[in-house]
């Protein structure tokens, strides 16, 4: 969270301190709501499950959730020795706001139980919580009925693969599926 200082103010007429302190506290409350408002995968990493501090990890534009189709992120640890937490957190497209509360640990705002070391994690982006795979770990439900927008993959550690892609919302197994392009945090190839 951004701490904001205000200057004191000091005035020589009578009222003009208070209407400094109101002016101040209005453009206070308009950075608050605007960086709200511009919540996306650059913001900071809240905490898995409020007390693990994690780091972003990949980037994935396209993420898709509507009557046929759903989205899928699929990681594997690559860790020899430790455990990590993981979590996928899903962003709307207009605005750029986060959809779901990784800071719960529940497995329905995408966060699964602990992954360790060579496992596998599925999390699914679907338009009605409907299951696209066996082996879910994980599970978003937008709050329309169509999603367009991002998804940021954050765990505790870096040492971890992950695959996206687009799969049909009706068949098990899903009749097709479209790769998505990850990115590591924000950079594509170029930048």
């Amino acid at each position: 969270m951004t701490v904001f200082h205000l200057p004191k103010v000091r005035s020589v007429r009578p009222g003009a301190a208070h209407a400094h302190a109101l002016v101040a506290s209005c453009a206070l409350a308009g950075v608050l709501l605007a960086s709200a408002a511009g919540a996306g995968v650059s913001d900071p990493v809240p905490l898995i499950a409020g007390t693990d501090r994690a780091r972003h990890v990949f980037s994935v534009t396209g993420v898709t959730a509507n009557n046929e189709v759903g989205t899928v992120i699929i990681c594997t640890s690559f860790e020899k020795t430790k455990d990590m937490r993981i979590a996928v957190e899903v962003f709307m497209e207009e605005p750029a706001t986060v959809i779901n509360d990784i800071t719960t640990g529940s497995s329905n705002e995408g966060v699964p139980p602990i992954l360790g070391p060579g496992a596998t994690s599925t999390f699914e982006i679907s338009r009605d919580g409907s299951v696209l795979f066996t082996g879910l770990s994980a599970s978003v439900t937008p709050p329309s009925d169509r999603l367009h927008g991002s998804a940021r993959v954050v765990a505790t550690s870096a040492k971890l693969m992950c695959n996206a892609f687009l799969a049909d919302d009706d068949g098990s197994p899903p009749s097709f599926l479209v790769e998505l392009p990850m990115v590591a945090k924000t950079k594509q190839k170029g930048d």
